[in-house]
């Protein structure tokens, strides 16, 4: 017997995570899938076929060390092919990034300034409303997936993981059309002059917090003159 999604996580279930970069004018770099595996999954190859790059890591989850990564290897040398094919080499470029704690790497941002990439964290509890991502691509991401990601109820990690790789590329490149991406920064408001609108409707902050990590606000002051922000 098989069902369409997942109806809850199964027990034993690792973690993966999911990196994606857009830009406002619809345009977005390879994404990062974090597998949590030692070695690459006959399976997974099949995330290769899509600019999805499927890297293996012990527990599934972004550390320092594999953000840097992320950021050295896709995230800077896309963001200065793509400026160089606009022939905006000379350009300033806004960055805009959740609050993660990995982020909190002053000498990485340090190097982005050297390109002319200035660099903004979120406000924290803001991401659900300000983040263009969480505003639309990620919607249309998971709603096509649970809607195609046909997994066995009875079945091994093997038959899970091959039914996630087999799903994956189609669900994020319907997510990533400019359609939707064009239509997620207009709903974050965050390039429009209008986020104070956007705002009003920031929630009150969590009381109860199952555990503290602390939240990360690039300090551009250090970096940055303010007359250029």
């Amino acid at each position: 017997m098989f069902q369409s999604g997942f109806s809850k996580a199964p027990n034993n279930m690792p973690n993966s995570i999911l990196v994606v970069a857009v830009a406002a004018d619809g345009y977005f770099l390879p994404s990062l899938n974090l597998w949590p595996s030692k070695k690459q999954q006959q399976e997974m190859k099949v995330l290769l076929s899509l600019q999805l790059h499927p890297w293996e890591d012990n527990d599934g989850w972004m550390t320092d060390a594999l953000f840097a990564r992320y950021a050295q290897e896709i995230l800077l040398p896309g963001i200065v092919q793509r400026r160089k094919l606009l022939d905006m080499n000379e350009d300033r470029c806004l960055l805009l990034l959740d609050s993660h704690p990995s982020r909190a790497q002053p000498d990485l941002w340090q190097n982005f300034a050297y390109k002319s990439i200035d660099v903004v964290s979120f406000i924290p509890h803001s991401t659900h409303l300000t983040q263009p991502l969480d505003r639309g691509v990620f919607a249309v991401l998971k709603r096509y997936f649970n809607s195609n990601c046909v997994v066995p109820s009875s079945s091994s990690i093997a038959l899970r993981r091959k039914a996630v790789a087999n799903a994956l590329p189609q669900a994020l490149q319907t997510a990533l059309l400019p359609s939707t991406i064009h239509s997620a920064f207009e709903k974050s408001a965050v390039l429009s002059g209008q986020s104070n609108s956007v705002l009003v409707k920031l929630p009150d902050i969590p009381s109860v917090q199952l555990k503290k990590i602390p939240s990360f606000q690039f300090p551009w002051k250090k970096y940055f003159r303010p007359s250029i922000l």
